[in-house]
């Protein structure tokens, strides 16, 4: 029985890995099978590091269940092959802040972020790492309900020169989502200098657009009449976003000139 959980557990651990790497795209068919191959790598992709971790604990159980074999430690070495894989994809996101170039007169040193400053953010909802200050549950629009709100990221002292700002709106498709999402990429721009923002919006049905968009820019409008409390440059203010976030801050960026406001 142990040997074919072996083969089976093998089999979708480098079945899942193939995918992250190579999903079904939407040309190709069935839909349905687009839409799982979709979900399953986005989640075992971006969570590369704790199935990682889990993959371990299952492959200790196993080896500590069944003899070692040629089989086995052919198997192992899949295993490890796999993890490797995902562990170098999953570190090149990193790679990706490198490629943000910041137009401004203000100046800042950049610095490492150590891996155990970040990791625990990546487990644990709303850690953040030391230096890193947190202003929660700011209100930009007295009007709408309390969960409409947006936490503020800063350093733990404000710097003489002013900082860009990134406003980060969460995904999940219009529906549900919170302002939990994108913090490792947050937290580690502010300790590149930047300020960051991670803001919650009403959301579908209850609220039909442009509830949603109405929000954003209030959000934007609330932080660039508070640039000079928090030393934020109001001429460097960008807006992302993950899934229905990132659709929302697209929509954002065309809307703002009409409404009066500065994002890139």
């Amino acid at each position: 029985m142990l040997e074919l959980f072996w083969i089976f557990w093998t089999t979708l651990f480098a079945s899942l890995t193939l995918n992250t790497f190579f999903p079904l795209t939407h040309q190709q068919r069935p839909p349905l099978g687009h839409l799982i191959s979709f979900g399953a790598s986005w989640i075992f992709g971006d969570l590369a590091p704790q199935w990682v971790v889990l993959n371990i604990g299952v492959l200790g159980f196993l080896l500590a269940a069944t003899p070692a074999s040629s089989w086995t430690a052919g198997l192992l070495l899949l295993h490890g092959l796999c993890g490797a894989a995902l562990l170098y994809r999953w570190s090149q996101q990193r790679h990706l802040l490198t490629h943000l170039r910041v137009e401004t007169n203000t100046s800042f040193e950049p610095q490492r972020t150590p891996a155990l400053d970040w990791w625990p953010t990546v487990w644990i909802p709303k850690a953040h790492p030391l230096g890193i200050r947190r202003l929660s549950g700011l209100r930009y629009n007295e009007a709408l309900p309390d969960s409409c709100s947006l936490d503020l990221y800063l350093p733990d002292s404000l710097p003489a020169t002013r900082r860009p700002l990134l406003l980060h709106i969460h995904g999940g498709g219009w529906l549900v989502g919170t302002n939990n999402q994108g913090l490792p990429l947050l937290h580690h721009l502010v300790q590149q200098g930047w300020a960051c923002a991670a803001m919650t919006y009403r959301l579908s049905p209850q609220h039909r657009h442009p509830a949603a968009l109405e929000d954003v820019l209030s959000a934007t409008r609330f932080l660039q009449e508070r640039a000079d409390d928090y030393q934020l440059e109001a001429q460097q203010f960008f807006l992302s976003g993950g899934s229905a976030g990132a659709h929302l801050a697209s929509l954002a960026a065309f809307a703002a000139p009409a409404q009066g406001l500065n994002v890139r």
